[in-house]
């Protein structure tokens, strides 16, 4: 299975970077988060699954914080976006 890098999704880091610029100029500052999932997941097409994850952030997380997942499948058919969802508060890291 295609696994998302460092930056994002395969394919994505260079677009995402010159994204994050312009989200950052409209938004003000932005900072970089650690985000730790399992390593592989397997699922049945159609079915529900939890992806879970934790993150290490050095500032608050906010109510306006989302993570948003990326799927491809072995076919390498294009990317699929899956609907972020707001972050549940949890342990913050020290």
């Amino acid at each position: 299975p295609a696994e998302a890098g460092a930056h994002g999704p395969p394919g994505i880091a260079a677009r995402g970077t010159r994204g994050l610029g312009l989200l950052s100029a409209r938004l003000g500052p932005v900072a970089a988060m650690e985000t730790f999932t399992p390593g592989s997941l397997e699922a049945l097409n159609g079915t529900d699954v939890r992806l879970k994850c934790t993150f290490r952030s050095p500032v608050p997380a906010g109510p306006k914080l989302t993570v948003s997942w990326y799927f491809q499948s072995e076919l390498k058919e294009p990317l699929v976006a899956v609907s972020p969802l707001a972050v549940r508060r949890g342990r913050e890291a020290a």
